[in-house]
């Protein structure tokens, strides 16, 4: 199972060093950001038809964020590009259960039921979470589940919700460096995430990603 590529991996040190710098413009350009980048097993050299996870944190005056996108490399086959547009696509369907007077399960089942309907899987022993002074805080956020059920969702609350989802079955396993997780049959994985705010007028996007896609999309 060595060539199987992991869901998640730390960068190599050249890499690294490649985001470490446009981290530090990013801190120069807007003072006092601070971006947390994790980067140091290496992984294998990126080949057209492969997928992308690129997951990061945030901290700014004190408050935390945390966003994940997938992205292609190159042309990729039509599983995979069905598997990040049903990804993203359960992500956004979370994102509208995040209002005042829901409960947890309601954003749980969303993803499940938008993911589980197109024939791929739920990463199962990975969550969101919430978020806010710290990156991980109470409550976890399921990727699955019944709607209806669970903590209340309550003005100023805030929230990291990321689906992860495989092509193929939902069980996945540790790598030996303790960091690297596998599908465990070697399926293809997609993780998006958003970092949303429960608000009186309804859910806000604190990490909106997706705009910027937009205006590249509209170039």
């Amino acid at each position: 199972m060595s060539d199987r590529k992991p869901l998640f991996v730390r960068l190599p040190a050249a890499e690294a060093a490649k985001l470490d710098r446009a981290s530090h413009d990013l801190r120069v350009a807007k003072k006092d950001l601070v971006t947390a980048l994790v980067a140091r097993a290496e992984f294998d050299e990126l080949r057209r038809g492969d997928v992308l996870s690129v997951d990061c944190g945030v901290v700014l005056d004190g408050w935390v964020a945390d966003a994940a996108r997938t992205f292609p490399v190159g042309e990729v086959s039509p599983v995979a590009s069905k598997l990040l547009e049903v990804t993203e696509g359960s992500l956004f369907k979370a994102v509208e259960q995040c209002v005042v007077g829901n409960r947890l399960g309601d954003v749980s089942h969303a993803i499940q039921d938008h993911v589980e309907s197109q024939g791929f899987s739920i990463v199962r022993s990975l969550v969101g979470h919430g978020i806010g002074r710290s990156m991980h805080e109470e409550p976890q956020i399921p990727n699955f589940g019944p709607s209806g059920r669970g903590v209340p969702l309550e003005e100023g609350m805030v929230l990291a919700v990321e689906p992860m989802v495989t092509a193929g079955r939902h069980a996945v396993r540790m790598g030996e460096d303790g960091w690297a997780i596998y599908s465990t049959d070697g399926s293809l994985a997609a993780h998006f995430e958003f970092t949303v705010a429960i608000t009186a007028g309804g859910p806000r996007i604190l990490t909106p990603w997706h705009e910027s896609k937009a205006r590249v999309a509209a170039a």
